[in-house]
């Protein structure tokens, strides 16, 4: 071969930009895996969410560049369910009662299996990174863990102790108790039930690589051992973080999912499966106490699904939308169960959302995905290593002590940079509860240690079969669970079924017509994220200065209920100025207008596209404490919340609002006929979304009682004795 062409080889410019892609591809991967689970947000107004989204979205751009560079795309039976239902998922976004927060569960489903598909290919060539993604991530929950014992519980319980306007405020008084005092720690997640999933679907990849290594046979250098130990106990690590979660589903799920995969792999592995099985029954009776946590914790769920099965033979085909079971199952609420905004088990909240069209694609997508990935081969271990009949998919891909290159080293520092920023921007553990140092020492921690030892760890692959447990046991406790609207599992769910099953077709664009196609397809996914972005940052932002409003109400009620510190009324004046601030419509002109202008724009932002009601919500919560604090100028409050009950009419949080604000407004003023009319007609509508409240009842009761409607009294008096009888109450 001449100079020239050897020159012109080396500086092919289209191999040069492959193996850049390649790089991002591997980055990608990291990021996936290592920063997903850290970002704990639904809304697509955080920050931390938005760079997670755009992550997403950049690296959907980055296979569509791929694809135009002559990579393929690997296509299944699994993507096509997966596609119809992501298809019939968006028209139950648009017939959502509850528009943005279903707009986000879609994209957020869009976007992370998006990524995924298009990562596919890459997924099959480097499985050592997912492995040192998982093992990572393990090590930097675990992290967060040990932050929640050593510094945020008792920040907490020093919060509650301080500030009692702090466990009045509603929707975060159960919240911060349970927090405060309950063992089970949820991570990054905020959830314990939540990071039980994630951590199940990971564990199993942990412990087929641990398998792996301590399965090797012959002579291993001093960095192979510390890498087998090392591998080992972080398995050992999520085990025992699973058990610290204190879920008891997560637990069975993958029991059962262990159980299963060892029934698959072959007879000399059945054994386990008998074996799982027994331990899991043996527990349950021996052990009273754990016992009787798993039959409460599966009478909240019968609860529930009870309450779907209604939803259900309402509108079996079509459903109620995208989050529908959130705006309506207070109307079909069981007296005895739980308050709750989702089922509690996926495909049957796919059937109240999206009807039977959507359980039947879901099941589907479920059945095809599992069938592909699932174990077919037995394999056999000699004293040499495996045999030749054994799967590709054991076999290490590099020597157990080789060094660690540029292919390795580069994602990781990546990875790293993308896990710092998004935690610097959005905040670790909620943003609450940690001084800034302790807050900025876990964030370099999580970033730095885990990216260390993804440069550290020895280059393996993973068994699929380990793969196919973390999936199947993460889809198990989705049968008891809501964790697949979370996009923290989704993401990195995604990640490792493509792993374990990439698609057995392939597909890529021959034509330069085809090629621009595919880059514009990436282009306007980029686009459309970041336009999205953009129009919703502001929500953030409002309700961040709402809720500040919020708590300085809410704090100066408390101190006109209850004795007080002097200090203690001082910071609540100089809280509530320091919100003045931020609505220049209030004009610094007391509490009273600073309320106002945020309810008003609250509810503006609330009606517009996509609806939020969460916004709506909050101005409600402000109008109620403002209506206690002034009732003698508490008739503005109704009419400033109209358009956002015009938006929401079936919304049970907006309804007990506007009965409260009615009821106290009757209170003030008990000669006037008018306004207790007036909050008998809210009662009424209030019960008609929530007819088993008792607190409802009995205020239905009395202003019935006043209006002289003896009928209706008597009435509601049966539906008390009713309810009381049915919640174990002794009878009025």
């Amino acid at each position: 071969m001449s100079a020239s062409s050897c020159g012109a080889a080396a500086i092919d410019p289209q191999a040069r930009l492959r193996r850049w892609l390649d790089l991002a591809a591997d980055s990608a991967i990291l990021a996936l895996l290592l920063l997903r689970p850290l970002v704990w947000s639904g809304d697509v107004s955080d920050p931390a969410n938005q760079a997670t989204a755009c992550l997403a979205a950049g690296i959907i751009a980055l296979g569509c560049c791929r694809l135009a560079l002559g990579e393929s795309l690997r296509w299944s039976w699994s993507s096509i369910w997966g596609a119809a239902f992501l298809g019939w998922a968006w028209v139950g976004a648009v017939r959502s009662p509850l528009p943005a927060e279903a707009w986000s569960v879609w994209s957020g489903w869009t976007l992370y299996l998006g990524a995924a598909l298009v990562l596919a290919p890459r997924l099959q060539i480097r499985r050592d990174l997912v492995v040192a993604g998982v093992l990572a991530s393990i090590l930097g929950q675990s992290l967060i863990f040990l932050a929640q014992i050593g510094w945020e519980r008792p920040a907490v319980q020093a919060e509650l102790a301080a500030d009692p306007g702090v466990a009045a405020l509603r929707g975060q008084a159960a919240q911060l108790v349970e927090r405060a005092h309950l063992w089970r720690l949820e991570g990054s997640f905020l959830l314990a039930n939540t990071v039980a999933a994630w951590l199940i679907l990971i564990i199993p990849t942990a412990v087929g690589a641990a398998w792996l290594t301590w399965r090797r046979t012959g002579q291993l250098t001093r960095r192979a051992t510390r890498a087998r130990w090392a591998v080992a106990f972080l398995a050992l690590l999520g085990v025992a973080m699973l058990l610290r979660s204190g879920s008891k589903m997560g637990m069975v799920a993958m029991i059962l999912a262990g159980a299963a995969t060892a029934w698959l792999v072959g007879r000399r592995w059945r054994w386990l499966a008998g074996g799982l099985v027994l331990v899991m029954i043996a527990l349950t009776v021996l052990m009273p106490g754990l016992r009787e946590r798993i039959i409460a914790s599966a009478e909240a769920r019968i609860g529930y699904w009870q309450g779907a099965v209604l939803l259900v033979a309402e509108r079996p085909v079509f459903g109620f939308g995208l989050d529908g079971f959130r705006s309506e199952f207070s109307r079909v609420k069981a007296p005895l169960a739980e308050e709750t905004v989702y089922v509690h088990n996926e495909p049957l909240q796919a059937a109240v959302d999206l009807g039977g069209i959507g359980l039947i694609l879901l099941l589907g997508w479920w059945t095809v995905s599992l069938l592909a990935m699932r174990p077919r081969r037995e394999w056999n271990l000699v004293p040499g290593g495996l045999t030749k009949d054994s799967s590709a998919d054991f076999a290490l891909t590099y020597p157990l002590d080789g060094p660690a290159a540029l292919p390795v080293v580069a994602p990781a520092i990546v990875s790293a940079g993308l896990v710092l920023y998004v935690l610097l921007v959005g905040g670790i553990l909620g943003g609450r509860s940690l001084t800034s140092l302790q807050s900025v020492l876990l964030i370099a921690a999580v970033a730095v240690l885990p990216a260390a030892l993804i440069v550290w760890l020895p280059r393996f692959r993973v068994p699929t079969w380990s793969l196919f447990a973390g999936v199947l046991a993460c889809l198990v406790h989705a049968c008891a669970d809501f964790h697949l609207h979370s996009e923290q599992v989704v993401g990195v769910l995604a990640v490792l079924a493509m792993a374990a099953a990439p698609g057995r077709w392939q597909w890529s664009p021959r034509s330069r017509l085809g090629r621009f196609t595919v880059l514009g397809v990436g282009a306007l996914v980029v686009l459309v994220t970041m336009g999205t972005m953009v129009r919703n940052a502001p929500r953030t932002d409002l309700r961040e200065r709402a809720q500040a409003v919020f708590t300085g109400l809410n704090r100066l009620h408390v101190a006109r209920q209850q004795t007080v510190s002097a200090a203690y009324q001082e910071w609540t004046q100089a809280g509530l100025f320091a919100a003045s601030a931020h609505f220049p419509a209030a004009g610094f002109a007391g509490p009273q207008a600073l309320a106002e202008a945020a309810v008003q724009a609250l509810v503006a932002d609330a009606v517009r596209w996509p609806a939020a009601i969460e916004q709506a919500r909050l101005a409600a919560q402000i109008a109620v404490v403002a209506t206690l604090l002034w009732p003698d100028e508490s008739g503005q409050w109704l009419p400033a919340l109209s358009s956002a009950m015009a938006q929401f009419p079936h919304d049970i949080g907006l309804l007990s609002a506007a009965a409260d604000i009615a009821y106290q407004r009757s209170l003030h003023e008990p000669d006037d006929p008018e306004l207790g009319s007036a909050a008998l007609a809210w009662t009424r509508r209030a019960l008609d979304q929530y007819p088993v409240y008792l607190p409802l009842w009995r205020r239905r009761a009395q202003l019935a009682e006043q209006a002289g409607l003896s009928e209706e009294v008597a009435q509601a008096q049966a539906a008390i004795t009713r309810l009381q009888v049915g919640l174990g109450l002794p009878a009025p």
